[in-house]
């Protein structure tokens, strides 16, 4: 066998990865910023950190071991929350969202300028989803979904339910979910 390139200095990885719990955290947010998807609607992005407890610094040791076998490894721990709502007027789980931030750090109050929310603190619950892998297994994550204030967050939440996929799981289910009654053929001749 022929000497890889780098491998004195190459990350030695196991397959093994240590998972975040599903619950609630305080956070930090390391940047925001403002998108607009393909129709048209504008979101607010939030990268986050944990920032106290047991797995504080998780996601930087996460996206340091991504970024170290890919050098473009997106920041892992981004959540995503819509300004309007669909009726065109204020989004009331942005300013739920705002409102988290801003009873968060004392003093703050938000201006509009997303990039004041860098550094600043917001409670967060994370709860397990589950997601279809390219190979068409269901797998799960843990994603942040619940902003929250960082006092809430101390004095405890409860740990949401698993988000379940609506992907029907055989033939069968999906023909019954398509309007279809099963029939017992067990009696036909043919």
């Amino acid at each position: 066998m022929k000497i890889t390139p780098n491998y004195e200095r190459a990350a030695a990885y196991d397959g093994s990865f240590e998972r975040l719990p599903a619950g609630g955290y305080v956070c930090k947010i390391m940047k925001a910023w403002c998108e607009t998807t393909n129709n048209g609607s504008e979101q607010l992005v939030l990268a986050l950190e944990i920032a106290e407890g047991n797995y504080a610094g998780f996601i930087k040791k996460q996206y340091d071991g991504k970024k170290s076998s890919n050098p473009s490894a997106a920041w892992p721990c981004i959540f995503k929350q819509f300004a309007l709502g669909t009726d065109g007027q204020t989004n009331p789980f942005f300013k739920g969202m705002i409102k988290s931030i801003e009873e968060s750090n004392t003093g703050y109050v938000w201006n509009w300028q997303e990039a004041t929310l860098a550094n600043k603190m917001i409670g967060m619950i994370f709860r397990e989803e589950e997601f279809e892998a390219q190979d068409g297994s269901i797998k799960t994550t843990v994603r942040p979904a619940f902003p929250r204030s960082v006092q809430r967050i101390r004095n405890g939440v409860e740990v949401p339910e698993i988000r379940r996929l609506n992907k029907p799981t055989s033939y069968a289910n999906s023909m019954q979910n398509a309007g279809f009654t099963p029939v017992d053929d067990e009696g036909f001749p043919f």
